[in-house]
């Protein structure tokens, strides 16, 4: 490869045109002898070829005339040759002479005038109930309480100032919003990522400037009296009827992503999962009965497990009291297995459970507690190691 750049080069620095007068000469002697060779003695002495001998007894002349024409060319090609390439490393040198002044140059600059890419910072809000009506094209918006149709549940999401990690927050341009549902207590409700419906905004993507006032992103609606009737949002991209649908939901709770998007981001510029319960006053006491709640699943989760602990370590202190507590205590372990199957991979579920994980022929039995004291015990050392991992 060294050896074919060689060469370019030194064709490149001769010229288009010194080529093409080096290969006339050798060109105009093949076709002359070429055509000398084809005609007829009388034709040869017309066109005055007779000078020229022949090839069939003259070759080691041909021979040595190519040879020494060649031997010429590459005396005027190799020196052009070797300084086109010493050029070439000539520049290459100086580029990166001044790549790397450019380097120090930019370490010595003051911080001020130091370019700084700023990324957005868009974070949640606490969740609020809004009245709201629908507009003649089907969007959602806010209203007074005396003209309301339904009553929306929204996230607001604002682009603080203020990053956790010092950094620099910028403004963030044509930004949507994508919605997913799912159940998360056992049942099958499910709805693929959507396009997110925002309130009192009828545009799909919007601007998410820092500081400025939040925007409210439709996760369900409800009517107006009570929350029976819970129902997922999704914005309609294409459609003749109402520019927001919504899905009734079943189950109690559901795991809620949410992805939002840039025009000039390949990525997703921020992501979050939450859990809407709707009844959240079941699991938190300062939330009022009947009314939806709304935390991101981290939270659920350690929350969850917390509970599942304390529940253990209530049993165990009921059996070493001497109390009967079988019913409970399987009641508990069905639960909480089941809480570990849905947040957590099947390892932690095989401890808990004390059974076997994996299928490999080295993998064993575990052993198994001597009595239900010991059982409980050792369920509550696994809950433990998962709320310290996690």
């Amino acid at each position: 490869m060294a050896k074919h750049h060689f060469w370019k080069a030194g064709f490149a620095a001769r010229g288009k045109l010194w080529w093409s007068l080096v290969v006339a000469p050798l060109a105009i002697l093949t076709a002359l002898v070429m055509l000398r060779e084809a005609l007829s003695p009388d034709d040869r002495a017309y066109f005055h070829l007779d000078y020229l001998p022949s090839v069939r007894t003259h070759k080691a002349a041909y021979l040595a005339i190519i040879l020494g024409y060649v031997i010429i060319v590459l005396l005027y090609l190799v020196p052009a040759a070797i300084k086109a390439m010493l050029e070439k490393g000539r520049e290459r040198s100086d580029e990166k002479i001044r790549r790397y002044q450019r380097v120090r140059q930019s370490e010595r600059r003051p911080e001020s005038s130091r370019i700084d890419f700023a990324e957005s910072n868009i974070e949640p809000y606490p969740m609020e109930i809004i009245s709201a009506h629908r507009n003649e094209r089907g969007f959602i918006v806010e209203a007074s309480t005396d003209k309301a149709m339904v009553r929306a549940l929204v996230i607001p999401f604002k682009n603080k100032r203020h990053h956790r990690s010092l950094r620099r927050v910028g403004d963030a341009y044509d930004v949507s919003a994508e919605v997913s549902w799912v159940s998360w207590d056992g049942e099958t409700f499910d709805l693929k990522p959507g396009p997110a419906a925002w309130l009192s905004e009828e545009r799909e993507k919007i601007p998410f400037r820092r500081d400025d006032q939040p925007s409210r992103l439709i996760l369900a609606t409800t009517s107006v009296s009570d929350y029976s009737n819970l129902c997922a949002t999704q914005r309609q991209t294409a459609t003749l009827s109402s520019a927001v649908r919504e899905i009734p939901l079943t189950g109690t709770y559901w795991r809620v992503g949410v992805v939002f998007h840039s025009e000039s981001e390949a990525k997703p510029i921020a992501r979050y999962n939450f859990i809407l319960e709707r009844d959240g006053h079941v699991f938190w006491d300062y939330v009022e009965t009947g009314t939806p709640y709304l935390i991101t699943y981290n939270l659920w989760k350690d929350a969850r497990l917390t509970k599942s602990i304390l529940e253990g370590y209530d049993l165990w202190k009921r059996v070493r009291e001497g109390e009967d507590v079988s019913e409970d205590h399987a009641m508990w372990q069905a639960n909480t297995a089941t809480f570990l199957a849905r947040n957590f991979d099947a390892k932690p579920r095989s401890k808990f459970l004390f059974e076997k994980h994996g299928a490999g022929k080295f993998v064993r039995q575990p052993v198994q507690p001597t009595g239900l004291e010991e059982r409980i015990g050792k369920q509550i050392d696994t809950l433990n190691e998962l709320s310290k991992k996690d």
